[in-house]
């Protein structure tokens, strides 16, 4: 997992934004162009609002189930992405707020702040000793819950339907299981790092490499990806218009408007398991809502999915 020079390909992630650039964890939402001159927000009708959704409906595929090539499972690991990257606590709907104002409660440092909230200090509850809590219901795993059923992990966004749920969990026991390989493999810890601190380390970098080698290519092109990163030589990561060592900020134009392309890619049912292979992901008490335990036969085949050898 070496990182070469300059060259960011994973594993390194986090290191290369520190806690200090993000002011001990803390920055803000800001713009990824600057606006100069008397520049207005373009504000439109409710009408306007509607002809323009209905203009991007293709009336001879309404109903249609179709595929767009990319597999299930990739619409809500770039939610789990969107949730360990941004958080905004403070706007409120309907209301004028100053991106430069608003403060990013998450970090952009791809450092599964959402599985691993404050750390075992700060978030004891979802932690048993060095592993993370996992609840067994009906016979099948299940995220740590509180009497009201209430999920008690590091972002409760993470819990608001089946699927980004059940990633959740999956994460919960990738951590357990590398911590499992550290203690028998403590070879594998580095400096004066602990079971538990080589164990986040490893598990964040697993999922920086899925991130940067599996997702990015899948949804932007991989032409697109290897423009950015310039997989050959030496050189840094390109950046057009933003630099993030200057100035750490989570662009609006992405946080809000570029990145919100995933509520387009989610479908109308989604095949959980061989029992259940049409599960609507609305409508009724047999659907793929969240913010409950886990129903029963509801247990995710990742095969159906994602792209799983074995």
């Amino acid at each position: 997992m070496a990182n070469k020079g300059r060259k960011i390909g994973h594993g390194r992630l986090d290191e290369k934004i520190t806690r200090e650039m993000v002011d001990d964890g803390r920055h803000h939402f800001g713009r990824l162009v600057e606006i100069r001159g008397n520049v207005k927000p373009l504000l439109v009708s409710e009408q306007q609002a509607a002809d323009l959704a209905a203009q991007m409906t293709d009336p001879a595929t309404v109903g249609a189930e179709g595929d767009s090539g990319i597999p299930a499972g990739y619409t809500f690991f770039g939610q789990f992405v969107d949730h360990d990257l941004t958080l905004d606590e403070t706007s409120i709907l309907g209301s004028t707020a100053d991106p430069d104002d608003v403060v990013d409660i998450r970090t952009p440092r791809f450092d599964l702040d959402c599985v691993y909230g404050l750390g075992k200090q700060g978030s004891p509850v979802i932690y048993d000793g060095d592993r993370l809590r996992i609840d067994h219901h009906d016979g099948a795993d299940d995220l740590p819950r509180d009497d009201a059923d209430l999920a008690l992990i590091g972002d409760p966004r993470n819990d608001e339907n089946t699927a980004v749920s059940q990633l959740q969990l999956a994460f919960l026991r990738l951590h357990n299981a590398v911590l499992d390989r550290v203690q028998s493999s403590p070879e594998l810890r580095r400096g004066g790092e602990s079971d538990f601190e080589a164990a986040r380390r490893l598990t964040r970098w697993l999922y920086q490499w899925a991130v940067v080698h599996d997702f990015l290519p899948r949804i932007a092109g991989r032409a697109v990806v290897d423009d950015v990163f310039r997989r050959h030589g030496q050189d840094p990561v390109r950046t057009k218009l933003f630099d993030w060592r200057k100035r750490i900020v989570m662009p609006v134009e992405f946080s809000v408007a570029a990145y919100r392309f995933g509520h387009s890619m989610v479908r109308a049912s989604y095949p959980l398991n061989a029992a259940n292979p049409d599960v609507p992901f609305f409508g009724g008490a047999n659907d793929m809502q969240g913010f409950r335990r886990l129903p029963a036969g509801h247990t995710i085949d990742w095969g159906h999915f994602f792209p799983v050898d074995g």
